[in-house]
């Protein structure tokens, strides 16, 4: 069986740029609705959501070797646990922190789509 090589850099050029990009350019709207207490929202989902997608695409590359099918059902199957642990971190930090609510549950969304996107497109390029 032949394994997939996967890159540790372009999962984070594809996964974390691209959410941190998409933080970035929230930064000001987000700032303009919801001031600080909005910006502590997008920051808490950030790290949320990142920290969860970064930790889900390192269990890929750890079972990169196994071959490209248990890749792609680690990836499919990663999503319902990847979705689990992004809500249950977001309603735990979001009970205990309070941040502005509106704001945070946006971004926890945005940022879970771009980033889920993002590593749907480096392993598509990675196994190609």
């Amino acid at each position: 069986m032949m394994g997939v090589r996967l890159s540790f850099w372009a999962m984070l050029g594809w996964v974390w740029m691209i959410g941190l990009l998409i933080g970035a350019a929230g930064v000001w709207p987000t700032w303009q609705v919801a001031g600080r207490r909005g910006l502590e929202g997008e920051l808490l989902a950030v790290a949320v959501v990142l920290s969860t997608m970064l930790a889900s695409a390192l269990v890929v590359l750890r079972l990169a070797r196994r071959g490209p099918a248990v890749v792609a059902a680690v990836f499919v199957i990663g999503g319902a646990v990847r979705l689990a642990v992004v809500l249950t971190a977001a309603l735990i930090l979001g009970h205990v922190l309070r941040p502005h609510a509106v704001a945070f549950l946006l971004w926890v969304a945005v940022f879970y789509l771009v980033t889920i996107l993002g590593e749907g497109f480096w392993l598509a390029r990675a196994m190609k």
